[in-house]
């Protein structure tokens, strides 16, 4: 039998929306940018979403002679193209929709950390520092790929934890929808992979090993006709700079088992001594490289500390 679930929100979850909504309809106009962002692949991803609502299949049309598309993943695209089926095409739209996304973060990262914490202040507070964050402001005013998959990593943990409630039966609808944004935020960032990992050693350590077969399993069925399309097209173009030396350089030799670990330590050294410190307080200056050396800078011990905290 598959379990009930309830989808009336608590007097607690009501208060703390309209605490959200409130402070995202504060702060958002003041930093929407209705221009075209010229930094990223937001064009592309335009561009493979209406080639997908006219039926034309996901293609670069931009090319002179237009060829299947295989260097960014089709979530965020085929997201983009369900409403351009009901023609909405609109530039400000898509932008606008990722800061709907950046609300829908801020609330269901209030709803883990409330069950983490069980203090609805702190949670409501934690939530609000998401709110604030430069990051995640800027990404949600551009036509990119960020923000919905933010959404959908934290939507799979939450439904992760309620399916738990279940006791991880596969009987249980919070299976089924933990599997469902899963997939689908694989499908917008290939980095999505690393949740399939966690969750399958998650139900292994828990003893649920049938649960932990059935999600793997399903999940690479799900994933398989994008990976057989991606080789019979000369494999991805992502996946290839991602195991070159230098990822920037399409002339750049394989990575060699060597490489890997050189890779693994400095980026352990970024991110706690640079990007997370950036990231909670982005006033921080951070400096990468001298600009006249080209040699890598040392953190300052302040932004080891926080990095590790």
């Amino acid at each position: 039998m598959i379990s009930k679930f309830t989808v009336i929100p608590s007097k607690k979850s009501v208060i703390a929306l309209i605490i959200f909504l409130f402070a995202f309809f504060l702060i958002y106009p003041s930093i929407f940018d209705a221009k075209l962002f010229l930094g990223g692949d937001n064009c592309n991803y335009y561009i493979l979403a209406d080639g997908l609502s006219s039926g034309e299949g996901y293609i670069s049309k931009n090319e002179p002679f237009p060829v299947p598309a295989n260097h960014f993943p089709p979530g965020y695209p085929f997201i983009m193209s369900v409403f351009m089926l009901f023609g909405i095409k609109s530039i400000l739209f898509f932008k606008t929709l990722n800061g709907l996304f950046l609300l829908g973060i801020v609330f269901i990262f209030y709803r883990i950390t409330f069950r983490i914490t069980n203090y609805q202040i702190i949670s409501i507070f934690l939530s609000l520092l998401v709110i604030l964050n430069a990051h995640f402001l800027e990404y949600s005013s551009v036509m990119m790929s960020e923000l919905p998959f933010g959404f959908l990593q934290l939507l799979s943990i939450y439904l992760l934890i309620r399916w738990g409630d279940n006791n991880y039966s596969i009987r249980s609808l919070f299976f089924l929808f933990f599997l469902f944004t899963l997939i689908l935020s694989i499908y917008v960032r290939t980095m999505g992979i690393t949740l399939l990992g966690a969750s399958v050693l998650h139900l292994l350590f828990s003893k649920k090993y049938l649960s932990g077969l059935a999600v793997l399993s399903i999940t690479v069925l799900a994933l398989l006709p994008w990976q057989i399309r991606s080789t019979n097209l000369g494999g991805s173009s992502y996946l290839k700079s991602m195991v070159r030396v230098d990822t920037y350089d399409a002339g750049s030799a394989s990575m060699k088992m060597s490489d890997w670990g050189e890779r693994v330590k400095l980026n352990a050294w970024r991110y706690a001594s640079k990007e997370i410190p950036n990231s909670i307080f982005p006033n921080t200056t951070v400096e990468y490289r001298n600009p006249t050396t080209g040699t890598w800078v040392a953190s300052p011990m302040r932004h080891w500390m926080l990095g590790i905290v």
